[in-house]
Formats: C-alpha cells, sequence, structure tokens
C-alpha cells in the first residue's frame, strides 16, 4: 500500500507564525506573545500531530501570566537562579571565546546559503534556540525544500531543545517545562509531516 503523501504548503505561513513565536519567547525579551498565542500554539500542535498520526502532547489550556513566565525564565536561562540552562550548543567562555566553534560555522555557512542574517546580537550564537527557530520560521514562510527542513529539524534543533528541555525537567522548571514540551511536540510532528510531504 503506498504512503499518502501530505501537501505542507497550506500550512507554510502558519508554522512560521508558531516558530516566529516560540524564536520570539527564547530571545528571552517576553513572554506576553507566547502566553497570549499559547491556546493558538496548543490547537495548532494538535492538529499537526493529528495529521501526523502522534499521540496527542498533554498540555495546559493556558500559561501563567507573562511577568510569572519571565520570573521562570530569568531564574532558569539568565542567571539569576542556582543553575543556568544554556540556550545554545556551544559553550561561551567569553565575549570572544567558545567551544565547539565548528558547530557555530557550520551553521553560519547554512544560514548565509539560504540567505538568512541574524540579528547581530545575536550573531555570535547561531547554535541558540532563537536563531535556530528564527531559521527554520524563515525556511517554513519560504517553502524551503521539506528534505531540507526536516533534516535541519532532526539534526540540529530537536536534539538542541530536547537537551534544553530535559535539564529544565531536572530542575522543576514550572511552565518552561510546558512550554518545552509544546516546542518538542511540535518539533517532531512537523519533522512527520515534512517526511510525509510532496
Amino acid at each position: 500500500m503506498p504512503v499518502e503523501r501530505l501537501p505542507i504548503e497550506p500550512l507554510a505561513q502558519t508554522r512560521a507564525k508558531i516558530y516566529d513565536a516560540f524564536a520570539e519567547f527564547f530571545t528571552g525579551k517576553s513572554a506576553e506573545h507566547l502566553v497570549g498565542d499559547w491556546p493558538e500554539i496548543v490547537r495548532f500542535l494538535h492538529g499537526m500531530e493529528m495529521l501526523a498520526e502522534r499521540p496527542s502532547t498533554a498540555l495546559p489550556e493556558k500559561l501563567p501570566a507573562p511577568l510569572d513566565v519571565d520570573r521562570c525564565y530569568a531564574r532558569l536561562f539568565l542567571g539569576v537562579g542556582p543553575h543556568t540552562v544554556p540556550l545554545t550548543a556551544s559553550a561561551y567562555t567569553n565575549e570572544h571565546r567558545m567551544m565547539c566553534q565548528d558547530d557555530c560555522r557550520a551553521l553560519n555557512e547554512l544560514y548565509q546559503a539560504f540567505g538568512f542574517v541574524p540579528a547581530p546580537e545575536w550573531a555570535s550564537f547561531a547554535d541558540s534556540v532563537a536563531v535556530e527557530l528564527a531559521f527554520m520560521a524563515l525556511m517554513a514562510r519560504a517553502q524551503a525544500a521539506p528534505k531540507m527542513q526536516r533534516e535541519f529539524l532532526a539534526g540540529r534543533l530537536i536534539p538542541l531543545a530536547a537537551s534544553v528541555s530535559h535539564e529544565v525537567g531536572s530542575l522543576d522548571g514550572g511552565p518552561l517545562e510546558d512550554v518545552l514540551r509544546a516546542l518538542l511536540g511540535l518539533l517532531e510532528a512537523d519533522k512527520a509531516l515534512l517526511a510525509q510531504a510532496v
């Protein structure tokens, strides 16, 4: 029996919008948009999971107030708490030195080949969750080849998000555990749909 191919193009703009929402959140600016868009994100995720024939990710209907999510973000990712979870694959030792530079170079080359230029304040963080999500949003919006998108998800973004999620889960991440569970559900469902794309 032949595998049914799903057209991914009708979902491109919504996928991009959801990726943009997560990318903005992981820049650390504010949780306001993510909290406001949460019901739409959950509905879209569950729709994608249904299309991909994956089980639905258990998520709350709404997140706490943006200020509470921002406080949790600061505690876990900005060094305000006792343990800081890195949002990058590389380890940065100071402003000009980092470990795993080859990973960043490879990502920057991929970004340049696609015409993606991260914002100046993120130029040194090519392998951050925020930049990788922004690149995924661009690929979705531009309707890049499904194979390219799937390989980026499988090889870069999913392993990084899974690592962050695991570490946050070990630290009582509060609402950020839900955010990361939704993000991983989205990434896995998207990867499955891209595998079935025409």
